[in-house]
């Protein structure tokens, strides 16, 4: 019995080459440090990481003002002359613009539209306001590059109507850039006419302002520039007062530059030519005819 008992203690208790476990013994793990077992998960290839960062561009203003308002990618033509703009100034776009439209265009289960200042426009305006719409979408697609769209937002100020004759109205329009580009011109159009028994009072005036999103001043301004203006300095002889210093050429390279981030003739191939570009700046305004 003790040579038995003797023989016994010298076999292995476990047959290394046949493992009585479904698990593998820990002989058969390479020796690593802490590092090297972490989950695949947590460190993904170089490729895994760049698109897991990639991912994460959707979750970005930028993205999000992409997807949400259908902007365009800057042409390659001259989109390295453009800034891609700061994650602030794209959470200001869209905060902005989302309460422009949602004002500016904004129409409740009756149908009834609600003007600039959030209040209900009576039938009247209701079907002045469609129509500048009806109008605006034949010339923009009659002016506008098929590559290209124009993106604006139309509202009312105050209307006073002399019978079914317009006596004062006021146009307030965002034009957005087409492109990721957060930028947008804010229009303004005053025009005021009321006949009297001697006289007539008239006076109309455009004007805009740029809005840079970037930059916070302009973004709260209240300051526009004229565009052109008509007046009658007398209201008796009824002699017009035409002011057009501003509407030039130069004047139209700016906006469009600063709407569409160039003002190239490759520029204009693409988007539209400098006459379509004013007649849809006046055509935003009210100005369609």
């Amino acid at each position: 019995q003790e040579r038995e008992l003797e023989e016994c203690t010298q076999k292995p208790l476990i047959n290394s080459s046949k493992p009585t476990s479904c698990h593998p013994p820990a002989t058969y793990l390479p020796a690593t440090d802490a590092s090297s077992r972490i989950s695949p998960m947590n460190n993904p290839p170089a490729e895994k990481k760049r698109k897991a960062d990639d991912s994460s561009e959707t979750m970005s203003w930028r993205a999000k003002s992409i997807e949400e308002f259908g902007l365009q990618p800057v042409p390659d033509g001259w989109k390295d002359s453009v800034a891609i703009g700061s994650e602030e100034a794209w959470e200001s776009y869209y905060t902005y613009r989302s309460r422009v439209e949602c004002r500016g265009s904004e129409e409740d289960d009756s149908g009834d539209e609600i003007d600039s200042d959030g209040d209900y426009i009576d039938d009247e305006n209701y079907v002045f306001m469609k129509e500048w719409k009806r109008k605006m979408a034949g010339q923009i697609e009659e002016y506008m590059s098929n590559d290209c769209q124009w993106h604006w937002t139309p509202g009312f100020g105050h209307l006073v109507w002399d019978d079914d004759q317009l006596r004062s109205a006021e146009y307030y329009t965002h034009v957005w850039s087409p492109y990721a580009i957060p930028h947008a011109i804010d229009l303004e159009h005053r025009y005021h006419c009321r006949s009297r028994m001697s006289s007539v009072e008239f006076g109309t005036i455009w004007s805009y302002r740029k809005v840079d999103f970037e930059e916070e001043v302009a973004i709260d301004s209240d300051e526009y520039e004229e565009l052109c203006s008509n007046c009658f300095k007398d209201e008796e002889l009824r002699a017009d007062v035409i002011n057009l210093s501003h509407m030039n050429k130069l004047t139209c390279q700016r906006l469009r530059r600063f709407l569409f981030g160039a003002h190239s003739e490759e520029c204009r191939k693409v988007t539209c030519s400098d006459m379509n570009f004013w007649l849809l700046l006046f055509g935003s305004m009210g100005t369609t005819d």
